[in-house]
């Protein structure tokens, strides 16, 4: 009784309270009654099964009045038919024990009204929130008698906890003063459990699960299902039978026929029956005229003959290619167009069979080297004459400026005047000889930068001499008491000195002193004419005697001291002995220089022309090596052009000389490399006439003449000039050396002119430079 007491305390306590606030309208019941249990328990109904004693059940209804507000306006004084009604559910929560049971049954009902204003109320908020300490101190008593050690000796079962809101399946909203629940949940208070999908219209929601409508299956209704069974040969997809492989019908259970025939026959028992002019399987192949007489095969109806077979049905027989459309197919062989040929006409025909000078291919003559032409009938020239020249009957016709077999050289200028060959159109000059068209003559080593080289020949600066001015001069020309040797006297027995201009001592005094003006001056311990009186120098290197102080050489040897080799007859006194060997003079030749060499005969000249004359002599019966020919400009001291010529010449032509110029001419006798007195004349060149003579800017009554002057010194030009059919008509004009141009007038017209031109020196004319024009 005191636990009893202390519960019925606590609620009037709080009752007290609430009618403090003025929140309370009135009592509508108040009893004690026994619980008896319910028939049918709803499920949102926690109930613990009471004892036979009668329990104490307080069953309280109250009914909240919200005052009025200005910011809220509720309709306290509802009319009957709004009354509160009660739920058609109540919440009941039984706590068990021992002797009694205690039933607090709560129904607490707040106007929707008063829903949206409890901000503005803060009675009506204050209320709601001591419904939940309410609910909190039911709670906590309860806990307290379900222990076992509080009012209830007895244990307690059912529901121990406070009742969530919305059955704990969803969240009351003050917005609408309802639940709004949780997917899967329905109801006011969210305790009826939703069906997925509300089963999509297709079955009724039973206790949460969808019984479906016919045709219809699936945890929601959506599956539809097929109004026959089909089969083990199907599969029921959205109501309909989808049939296996080889299978139809409405339930699948017909043999079906390949591709249905292609609709284009009938299947029975799964075989097609097809329509002409088909066949195959399903249908699909057509027929083939005569079965392409089993000489191709059918496809599509269509037959594709086997090689050498043609004609819709294979009847025929083929040509290779088709005869390629230039022929005509008889019998299975091609008869060929003109100009085609071969099994199938593929390949062309050449013109004349290509003369049998080549091969034919595609219808071309490829011709044999030698020849050329459409059917090889023509001969060909080398290389086409490299597009250079004509080719006629095979040989090159060269244009201007090249040359050759198959006109691939350029020409060269002059065709180098026969002075040298002719590579890629340049001139490769021979030795001695130079320019564009080696007409100009070189002079040896280029008188090694010792001299001027002038019409080949060297003109030798100061201190040198030679045909190539290779050689230096002697000072004084050695006073003619000896030889200049590579600019060095070689003075002639009995002279000494640089130029050979003092006489020697005898036997040069044997070393033992110094010679002045040809005596001894012997050094002290010597004397004699020659300083002899001693013993012999080097005891005459064994090779002789020494008798006075002086050396008696052994046969064969020579010099003061006999170390000298020596030559046979002293060579004669024509040549001086050098190592054992006559070196002759000039004119004479032999061992022992004994042998005198003639001068030749007979020299003159022929064909003297500006620039070339021809030398002429007279043949030698003695044995002789050749001739040396030297050519020199009188003008020039040096600058001579020397030519070695073989024996059996007597005569030569002298070239590039310059016009009206006089040379003198030499020839002697070669032997053993010494030459013999030279013949010697002088020639003279003709002069020559103005040089490449041009008629330019002709008209019916004028011309101008132009012209390079002469080479040769002249005293002036004489121009002729007169109709060619006509001499008595003739003009001339003498002009001076300078002229390069004359002016011709008065012509007549329609007329061919002859043109003559001369120079002139002293008493000599040159030959005539002509020209022809047409005014």
């Amino acid at each position: 009784m005191g636990t009893r007491g202390m519960v019925l305390g606590c609620l009037a306590v709080i009752l007290l309270q609430l009618v403090d606030a003025g929140l309370i309208k009135k009592l509508i019941r108040h009893q004690r009654e026994t619980l008896a249990p319910l028939a049918n328990t709803q499920a949102n109904v926690n109930t613990t099964i009471p004892s036979s004693n009668r329990p104490v059940v307080f069953n309280h209804v109250y009914r909240i009045n919200v005052p009025a507000s200005a910011l809220c306006s509720v309709d306290l004084e509802a009319p009957a038919s709004s009354e509160l009604q009660p739920p058609t559910t109540q919440t009941t929560e039984h706590t068990l024990d021992s002797d009694n049971q205690i039933v607090f049954t709560h129904r607490i009902t707040i106007p929707r009204q008063a829903c949206a204003c409890s901000d503005s109320l803060p009675d009506l908020k204050e209320l709601m929130n001591r419904l939940e300490v309410l609910e909190e101190e039911v709670s906590t008593l309860r806990d307290q008698c379900s222990t076992g050690t509080g009012c209830c000796g007895a244990h307690v079962t059912g529901e121990l906890g406070t009742k969530p809101y919305c059955n704990g399946h969803g969240n009351y909203s003050i917005d609408t003063c309802s639940c709004i629940c949780e997917p899967g949940w329905k109801g006011p208070n969210c305790s009826v459990p939703a069906c997925p999908n509300d089963c999509q219209d297709q079955g009724r929601c039973v206790d949460g699960v969808c019984v479906c409508f016919d045709s219809f299956t699936g945890p929601d209704c959506s599956v539809a299902t097929c109004l026959v069974d089909c089969g083990e040969n199907a599969k029921c997809i959205d109501g309909v039978c989808v049939c296996a492989d080889g299978y139809t019908g409405e339930d699948c259970s017909q043999t079906a026929c390949l591709n249905n025939c292609l609709g284009r026959g009938r299947c029975v028992d799964g075989d097609c029956i097809c329509k002409d002019p088909w066949t195959g399987l399903d249908c699909s192949e057509l027929i083939c005229p005569n079965d392409c007489y089993d000489r191709g095969r059918c496809i599509n109806g269509t037959c594709h003959c086997d090689k050498g077979f043609t004609g819709e049905d294979c009847s025929e027989r083929s040509c290779p290619g088709n005869c390629n459309g230039r022929g005509i197919c008889v019998g299975g062989r091609c008869m060929c167009s003109t100009g085609y040929t071969g099994d199938d006409c593929s390949t062309l025909t050449c013109p004349n069979n290509c003369n049998g000078r080549g091969r034919c291919s595609n219808g071309m003559c490829i011709c044999n080297s030698g020849y050329q032409g459409e059917d090889c009938g023509q001969l060909a020239c080398l290389n086409n004459c490299n597009n250079r020249g004509q080719c006629i009957n095979g040989q090159c016709t060269c244009d201007i400026g090249f040359q050759g077999e198959d006109c691939s050289e350029i020409s060269c200028p002059n065709g180098c005047l026969n002075r040298g060959r002719c590579v890629n159109g340049q001139c490769v000059c021979q030795e001695g000889f130079t320019g564009e068209d080696c007409s100009i003559r070189t002079c040896p080593s280029d008188c090694y930068g010792q001299g001027n080289c002038v019409d080949g020949s060297c003109v030798c600066y100061a201190g040198f001499t030679g045909q190539d001015c290779s050689e230096l001069t002697c000072p004084n020309n050695c006073h003619n008491n000896g030889r200049c040797v590579y600019g060095q006297c070689i003075c002639n027995e009995g002279f000494i000195g640089t130029d050979c201009r003092d006489k020697t001592c005898p036997n040069f005094c044997m070393g033992r002193g110094h010679c002045v003006d040809g005596q001894c001056v012997c050094w002290e311990g010597y004397g004699g004419e020659d300083c002899s009186e001693l013993a012999c120098p080097r005891n005459c290197n064994n090779k002789g005697r020494c008798i006075g102080g002086r050396c008696h050489c052994d046969e064969g040897f020579v010099g003061d001291d006999c170390r000298q080799l020596g030559c046979p007859n002293h060579c004669s006194g024509q040549g001086h002995c050098k190592d054992g060997q006559c070196i002759c003079d000039e004119g004479y030749v032999g061992e022992d220089c004994s042998e005198d060499l003639p001068t030749p005969e007979g020299l003159k000249f022929r064909s003297v022309k500006d620039t070339s004359v021809e030398v002429l002599w007279d043949p030698l019966s003695i044995p002789f090596d050749g001739w040396n020919l030297t050519v020199r400009n009188t003008k020039e001291e040096n600058g001579q052009i020397q030519t070695t010529l073989p024996r059996e010449k007597t005569r030569f032509e002298l070239s590039g000389l310059g016009p009206g110029q006089e040379y003198e001419v030499k020839l002697g006798v070669l032997k053993n490399n010494t030459s013999g007195p030279p013949a010697v004349k002088k020639i003279k060149t003709k002069i020559d006439a103005p040089r490449q003579v041009e008629v330019r800017d002709v008209t019916d009554s004028s011309a101008l003449v132009t012209w390079f002057p002469p080479e040769a010194r002249v005293d002036g030009v004489t121009i002729s000039y007169g109709p060619s059919n006509n001499p008595s008509e003739r003009h001339s004009v003498d002009l001076s050396p300078t002229d390069t141009q004359y002016h011709l007038t008065n012509l007549k017209p329609n007329t061919e002119y002859r043109i003559s031109m001369t120079s002139k020196r002293g008493g000599l004319t040159s030959g005539p430079a002509l020209r022809t024009f047409n005014t």
